[in-house]
């Protein structure tokens, strides 16, 4: 059987280390992802937890004593009414006495007062009642019998539906509806209630709640997948308002190339068993993002969180063995720019660590692109440390507050060419890492896939990065052999989204975006690219492995 699926319910979904982005709907190929959820898990304390629980129950139950904090003093009208059936009781002992004896027609026989102290004595009842389960709002001072404000207003019977269906004596004790208005016996609403919070419930809650933020994924691998599992249902029910129960949308997911298969396979089951998915095809994230630029053929280099990837491809197959990775990725440069900050710009510093967090505002502003590299003399240092431009500011806005940088913004980018900011590292300069890499492949694949050279991911956002990298590798590189062969190459070229894609323009860091959205609209509608439920019925998790776009 063959299910075919509307292109405006494909579901694509690109895993990073930083941050997770998504879309619905692939029938419009120009439009950028709309969800972007940090990929961090808050886990919220267990005695908050205990003491919203506690909250909730005092707010529910609050003894006698609470009322008579409360405006009106409703106790004290209990007292009132007591009293007057002690003056009525007492007043009947001497019904029989008269002031004036000859005046028998002044005298209240026995009978008038005794239907007179039992109709008193029920309303001093019923008023005790009602005193256990009024409503308390915020005109309760108004609602009282005897109240200054109020004295002619009568006590209101709360309705006996809400008592039996609460199916408790309330006692001396106000519904928690009634205390809406007091600070302290409200629970906080900042979280969404869950034990583990993603996105911007995780923003909204305070800082006091959280007892540890989680990264989903470590080195670009899943951390633990009871979290990454909750983490895709939140992505699915309230970032793309897809229903798990009648779930319709078929998904391409995008993987780092890390993932092995038995990773793939718990991918598979978990999308196929916790969201009930009709469809879905894996695809790793250097391929998604050569289909992005539309090759087949090339060289990708990805600046994640935490590294930074050069992997070979070579007719749409990753060349594994040749992949090199740099340790060094956007926190390293976020961490440069924080030091330079620091120590070259207190006052700066001291703005930002005002209004928040020093490295937060630094990543913020290795993504936003406010960060980059010199085009003018590279190795005259002198030259641009004397160089005053308008070029060189940029402004970040954080929290609410513009700030702006100075040339810290280009020298935090230096570590991927310094050797002496390297020198430590054991994987060396990136240069040297795609030397490496291209001269692991066969020979006659070198030249195409130095004239085929991508740079995306998160942080490779950054100014002038692909003018930068083409000085780079065609001085420091390429140039340094003397001999000329059919293998050997002059010139490096970086490769660019097309113009045609004007959706994307100044986004070519979300080319593997790109390039998922490209193969979803392909893969999603051949069957021989695509896996079903009725195949993941048939063989298992391992039926991720006999169909691949590739």
């Amino acid at each position: 059987m063959v299910y075919t699926f509307r292109e405006d319910g494909f579901a694509v979904i690109e895993f990073d280390s930083y941050e997770t982005l998504a879309i619905i709907g692939t029938s419009e190929i120009n439009h950028q992802p709309n969800i972007k959820v940090k990929s961090v898990a808050g886990i919220l304390n267990h005695s908050t937890e205990q003491s919203n629980d506690k909250i909730t129950e005092e707010a529910q139950t609050v003894p006698t004593k609470e009322i008579e904090s409360l405006p009106g003093q409703c106790d004290q009208n209990l007292k009132i009414n007591q009293n007057e059936a002690t003056k009525i009781d007492e007043s009947n002992k001497n019904s029989n006495i008269t002031d004036n004896p000859e005046g028998a027609d002044q005298v209240i026989s026995k009978d008038q007062n005794s239907d007179r102290v039992d109709s008193d004595k029920k309303m001093v009842e019923l008023n005790s009642e009602n005193l256990d389960s009024m409503d308390v709002d915020k005109e309760y001072s108004e609602n009282i019998p005897n109240s200054p404000k109020n004295s002619s207003t009568e006590v209101e019977k709360k309705d006996s539906v809400n008592n039996q269906d609460s199916g408790k004596d309330t006692g001396n004790e106000i519904p928690k509806s009634q205390l809406e208005n007091s600070e302290n016996m409200k629970a906080p609403e900042e979280c969404s209630g869950d034990e583990i919070v993603f996105g911007k419930d995780l923003e909204k809650c305070e800082k006091s709640l959280i007892q540890e933020l989680v990264p989903i994924f470590e080195k670009d691998l899943v951390k633990d997948w009871d979290i990454f599992t909750q983490f895709c249902k939140f992505i699915f029910k309230k970032e793309l308002q897809i229903p798990i129960s009648k779930n319709q949308s078929p998904t391409l997911i995008c993987v780092p190339y890390t993932w092995t298969k038995y990773e793939k396979e718990l991918l598979a089951k978990m999308f196929f068993e916790e969201l009930n998915v009709p469809a879905i095809v894996i695809l790793e994230r250097p391929l998604a993002g050569l289909f992005g630029v539309g090759s087949t053929t090339g060289v990708v280099i990805e600046i994640s969180l935490n590294y930074t990837s050069v992997v070979p491809i070579i007719d749409s197959q990753i060349q594994i063995n040749c992949a090199h990775q740099v340790e060094m990725g956007g926190r390293d440069i976020a961490n440069a720019l924080a030091d330079l900050i620091k120590t070259k710009n207190p006052e700066l510093y001291n703005s930002i660590t005002e209004k928040g967090n020093i490295d937060e505002f630094c990543l913020l502003a290795v993504e936003s692109g406010a960060c980059g590299f010199e085009l003018f003399n590279f190795e005259d240092e002198e030259h641009n440390e004397d160089a005053k431009s308008e070029d060189n500011k940029a402004v970040v806005e954080y929290n609410g507050t513009k700030f702006t940088l100075g040339r810290e913004r280009f020298k935090c980018t230096s570590d991927f060419y310094n050797p002496k900011f390297t020198e430590n590292k054991s994987s060396g300069r990136l240069a040297d890492a795609l030397s490496t890499a291209i001269i692991g492949c066969e020979p006659d694949k070198r030249v195409p896939l130095w004239e085929s050279i991508h740079v995306f991911g998160k942080f490779s956002n950054l100014e002038n990065i692909i003018p930068r990298m083409e000085f780079e590798f065609n001085t420091f590189v390429l140039n340094q052999s003397d001999h000329f062969s059919e293998f050997q190459t002059r010139e490096s070229k970086l490769v660019r989204i097309p113009d045609y894609l004007y959706g994307w323009r100044n986004s070519n860091h979300m080319a593997s975006f790109l390039g998922s959205m490209i193969i979803a609209k392909i893969a999603l509608n051949d069957p021989k690219y695509h896996i079903t439920k009725v195949d993941y019925n048939e063989m298992g998790p391992a039926s991720v492995h006999a169909k691949q776009f590739a």
